[in-house]
């Protein structure tokens, strides 16, 4: 799978899911240097990829993918500060990567995991697997 296209018509066409109507921006001014065009962020319910275009039309870059609205906004807790300023975009890029799951844009959302254990009162025993209810 891709995670650059050169236009977002590419973008677009390579997958019809994401012509979908639920697109959700991150700001629209994301900036690495001084002299280029803004970048715009958006993230789409049908597919749960976060992504970048350049102003106007591309081109596009996968960032991330997420399961929900919510998951977006906790990984990017704070993007506002960061929009807009010179060098956000790579905070934007490491914020998605490092959350989206398996660490990667191209990566998938993986199997549900169980939580960790938590512990029980002080002196018991630390629990080693999880035990079938009765």
């Amino acid at each position: 799978m891709s995670t650059r296209w050169p236009t977002l018509a590419h973008f677009y066409a390579d997958d019809p899911r994401r012509s979908g109507p639920r697109e959700v921006e991150f700001g629209g001014w994301w900036m690495e240097a001084d002299r280029e065009p803004p970048w715009r962020v958006v993230w789409l319910e049908a597919t749960g990829e976060l992504f970048v275009v350049q102003v106007p039309s591309g081109p596009v870059e996968l960032v991330g993918r997420f399961p929900s609205r919510a998951a977006v906004e906790i990984a990017l807790r704070g993007w506002w500060h960061q929009c807009g300023v010179r060098g956000g975009l790579g905070w934007l890029r490491r914020a998605a990567s490092s959350a989206s799951p398996e660490g990667s844009a191209a990566g998938g959302w993986g199997d549900p995991v169980d939580p960790p254990a938590t512990p029980g009162p002080p002196g018991s025993p630390a629990p080693t697997a999880r035990t079938p209810r009765r």
